[in-house]
């Protein structure tokens, strides 16, 4: 087994664009790991003065480490993985941790990554894909999700009826695409049962649902320069794969440092004005 460096990973989001560790303390984590990842994953983690690292070499320790210390993230080798390991996820799921599990895996088959994510895996990193970079962007991405969506969840419970009861769609998307709120309009709108089902479905906006990808590029690029976005007119596909035209105002929201960190905006079916328009010409 050996670790890799691929290329590719340069044309990423840097991890400073989602978590600015020069502003922040040092990530905590903690790495439950078998015999060999250990000693593949501990020199190269050793140069990473981003982090503070802790190991775990039984589950044992590993629930020492839980109680007696918080971390920003448990990362947990799967790849000798036994059924019991299940039942020990299923145990830390329980107890409703403030921090996501990232497991380094080889096995790819749907049915054992869905399991992962059933018992609490937030992420999954390939074994094959895997460096010390990689794995700390992929960490980064996971800690910046779970306190982001602390912070939504207040938000939701203060603005609640606002949201749920608005006649327009609302949202709140990541740079990268894909949906970290959205309202029941917004998922009716979209042809779908409820928020949850368009969330789950909907994990590449650019692909799934724009017409022409290259207008989410540009929705994008205009919010990063500008921070804002008016009357902005795409063609969507709908669950159902019928078309209809939308109408989106959206703004970039930034943390104190300039680092961009979720677009927010509001949706309006403009598809009978579009078609009266072309009746016109």
């Amino acid at each position: 087994m050996t670790l890799v460096d691929n290329n590719s990973l340069n044309d990423e989001i840097s991890v400073q664009n989602i978590f600015s560790f020069t502003n922040e303390k040092k990530l905590s984590l903690v790495f439950y790991l078998e015999e060999d990842m250990y000693g593949l994953l501990a020199p190269l983690l050793s140069f990473r003065d981003e982090l503070t690292v802790n190991y775990a070499r039984s589950r044992q320790d590993l629930d020492h480490l839980i109680k007696v210390q918080g971390f920003d993230a448990i990362i947990y080798d799967t790849l000798n993985f036994s059924p019991d390991h299940f039942e020990y996820l299923e145990k830390l799921q329980k107890q409703d941790l403030s921090f996501p599990i990232i497991a380094i895996t080889a096995d790819y088959q749907s049915d054992f990554v869905d399991r992962l994510f059933d018992h609490g895996v937030e992420d999954v990193v390939a074994v094959d894909e895997l460096s010390s970079k990689h794995l700390v962007r992929v960490i980064s991405y996971a800690v910046f999700r779970r306190r982001h969506l602390k912070k939504v969840s207040a938000f939701e419970k203060r603005h609640a009826g606002i949201i749920q009861n608005a006649t327009e769609g609302i949202f709140q998307t990541t740079p990268g695409g894909s949906y970290i709120l959205a309202n029941p309009a917004l998922a009716e709108l979209y042809g779908y049962s409820s928020p949850e089902e368009m969330i789950d479905d909907l994990t590449n906006i650019e692909i799934q649902l724009y017409i022409d990808p290259d207008q989410r590029k540009r929705f994008v690029e205009i919010l990063r320069k500008d921070d804002k976005v008016i009357n902005f007119e795409s063609q969507i596909k709908r669950k159902d794969n019928t078309v209809i035209w939308i109408s989106e105002n959206a703004r970039a929201v930034r943390d104190d440092e300039g680092t961009l960190l979720y677009f927010e905006g509001f949706v309006r079916n403009n598809t009978d004005r579009k078609e009266n328009e072309k009746k016109l010409r």
